[in-house]
């Protein structure tokens, strides 16, 4: 029994607009942003796609988001920084823009129940 959980993005579906109460079922963008999201796209499409539960080898992809945790060197602290320039006193949209950051713990416990949860017959198998 092999298992692949892979570490995808969620920007392999934003298409440069708001996602309010988005699924797991949303399609792939049709237009990436950047390169990233553009190798991300094809990355899960591969990894995805590899799923055989015939010679047990299943794999998912989990999707977080703006991940920060202990001794990040990008978020927080560049957060921080933007705040203490001033560079922070700005507002883009209506101000009601959301934008989820998922705590890297959080993020490994994720991964750590999709891998329990990836056998034969599972929902996950592949998705």
């Amino acid at each position: 029994l092999q298992k692949l959980v892979l570490t995808s993005s969620a920007s392999v579906v934003f298409e440069g607009t708001d996602i309010k109460n988005g699924s797991e079922d949303l399609p792939y963008a049709k237009n990436p942003i950047d390169y990233y999201t553009e190798t991300k796209i094809l990355q899960e499409k591969e990894v995805l796609n590899a799923n055989d539960p015939g010679n047990n080898f299943f794999t998912t992809a989990v999707r977080p988001h703006g991940i920060f945790g202990p001794r990040d060197p990008q978020l927080v602290p560049i957060l921080i920084q933007a705040a203490k320039s001033g560079k922070m006193k700005f507002i883009i949209g209506d101000g009601k823009n959301l934008v989820d950051f998922t705590y890297v713990e959080n993020v490994v416990h994720g991964h750590i129940l999709a891998a329990e949860n990836l056998q034969r017959g599972s929902p996950l198998c592949g998705k």
